[in-house]
């Protein structure tokens, strides 16, 4: 289970690094595909709070030029502290262009800031530079 998460955490932390160091571009591998949040809940209006169980929830829509692409929902604290990563889960997304609806559950650790990222990868794929990403404001624990 710690070797999962660490595995997660690299990704996540490369996705997200690769995804700023492209500026929104796309390589060669990903070239034509897309991914948007169009909703998440809770509302990002909502600061969370250390110790609250919370489910995240997403609708994307996407288009895939590949034959299909993996899609990820990661929630990821804000700060290098210990289990960067806190929940994800994945799906699949056939090529062309679709909607996907999905769900996972957090503990709000006490930390500043929560990141939700939503990458999109082909099959067979070492990296992405397509992602999308929402933040959540967390309150000191009083």
């Amino acid at each position: 289970m710690r070797l999962a998460r660490a595995l997660v955490t690299l990704l996540a932390v490369s996705l997200y690094c690769d995804a700023e160091a492209q500026s929104g571009s796309q390589t060669d591998v990903s070239a034509g595909s897309s991914i948007k949040i169009e909703r998440i809940e809770p509302p990002l209006a909502q600061a969370l709070r250390p110790g609250d169980k919370v489910k995240f929830e997403v609708e994307i829509s996407y288009v895939v030029t590949a034959e299909s692409a993996t899609v990820g929902l990661i929630v990821q604290r804000g700060d290098s502290g210990e289990n960067a990563v806190l929940s994800f889960t994945t799906d699949i997304a056939l090529k062309g262009s679709g909607k996907l609806k999905m769900s996972t559950e957090a503990v709000i650790p006490e930390t500043r800031v929560i990141h939700v990222f939503t990458p999109l990868s082909h099959q067979g794929a070492s990296r992405t530079s397509v992602v999308d990403m929402r933040s959540y404001k967390v309150l000191s624990k009083e």
